[in-house]
């Protein structure tokens, strides 16, 4: 979730989210009700962001099972303790870009919580990191 990954919005969270990103220096961001994919499956999801080399970003944990970490630039799910609100989002992702492991997540699937982040790697293996 840096400026050489792209990130892919899912339908579950607020376009703009997308605006933020690109205000926080991301290029490549789209969301998937921007490219008229509202209702497409997992695996079209993780295909589109993988040929576009984005992050996948949703709120939907159980879509990292389908997930193949080889295959794509990474999966992060948003889990937040308190209100579900674009203004707690910023913070959860602000949180997480600011802690200087924005770039773990490539290949990965993440769960990002309000304190800290759970990741998943190729192997299965989890490892929570705290901010």
């Amino acid at each position: 979730m840096t400026s050489s990954i792209g990130v892919l919005i899912d339908e579950c969270l607020p376009r703009r989210l997308a605006q933020w990103f690109t205000e926080q220096g991301c290029q490549n961001v789209a969301s998937v009700h921007d490219l008229g994919l509202f209702g497409a499956s997992d695996e079209e999801l993780l295909q589109v962001a993988q040929q576009n080399n984005q992050v996948f970003l949703t709120l939907d944990w159980k879509r990292t099972r389908t997930f193949r970490p080889s295959d794509s630039p990474g999966i992060v799910c948003l889990k937040p303790a308190r209100d579900r609100t674009p203004t707690v989002y910023r913070a959860i992702l602000s949180n997480f870009m600011n802690s200087g492991y924005a770039e773990e997540c490539k290949h990965k699937a993440l769960r990002l919580l309000e304190e800290r982040f759970v990741m998943r790697n190729c192997a299965g293996n989890s490892s929570t990191v705290f901010y």
